[in-house]
């Protein structure tokens, strides 16, 4: 059999139906050319749906879904970013025992926590699960070893340091605060404070 009707698809040369949403079909029932258009079904990975999922849009013709380009999200927390690097550099121009480079450290632990959560929520609202679930454990992996180090910095360097000890007994909220927060964004923040 050389072709099927519109409609069908061809297995073993006998001629079969599309099952419904696929207006036409290849190779089985279920594997959509295209769509029916009452509803107005649109084409995606040879399957029908209502709606284009997130960074695709429907095409020209008005048939099937295309992958529009990249979403670029992190510009929002670079420029936060930026304005936090300016504000440590115009602290230290105006005192200067400010510790720059620790607190831009401890700045840019923050983002990179910040990022490495938007870049887990992008996979998974994408239906991206296995690239997700990779990124999340390796995001765990990361918030297991700040807790390592942290308890290691914290008993062991930065408690043996007086200049802290001061500055935990004038803020001990603070000192609190930035003591669990480095828990999970990691031991540089304990710098960032005092």
């Amino acid at each position: 059999m050389s072709s099927c009707p519109t409609g069908e698809y061809s297995s073993n040369n006998i001629c079969n139906a599309c099952e419904a949403p696929c207006a036409t079909c290849q190779g089985s029932a279920t594997t959509c050319l295209s769509c029916t258009s009452s509803p107005q079904l649109y084409l995606y990975n040879s399957g029908c749906v209502s709606e284009c999922p997130s960074l695709h849009e429907v095409s020209d013709d008005g048939v099937s879904c295309e992958k529009v380009g990249e979403v670029v999200v992190p510009f929002i927390p670079l420029f936060l970013w930026l304005v936090c690097v300016a504000v440590i550099a115009i602290v230290k121009w105006r005192k200067h025992e400010t510790m720059f480079l620790s607190s831009l450290i401890a700045v840019t632990s923050y983002f990179v926590f910040l990022l490495i959560f938007i870049i887990i929520i992008l996979f998974f609202r994408d239906q991206h699960y296995q690239s997700g679930s990779l990124v999340l454990f390796a995001f765990l992996i990361l918030i297991a070893l700040n807790f390592f180090w942290t308890f290691f910095v914290y008993r062991k360097i930065i408690r043996s340091d007086i200049l802290f000890e001061v500055w935990r007994e004038v803020f001990p909220k603070t000192e609190q605060f930035v003591y669990w927060s480095s828990y999970i964004f990691g031991f540089q923040v304990l710098r960032i404070s005092f």
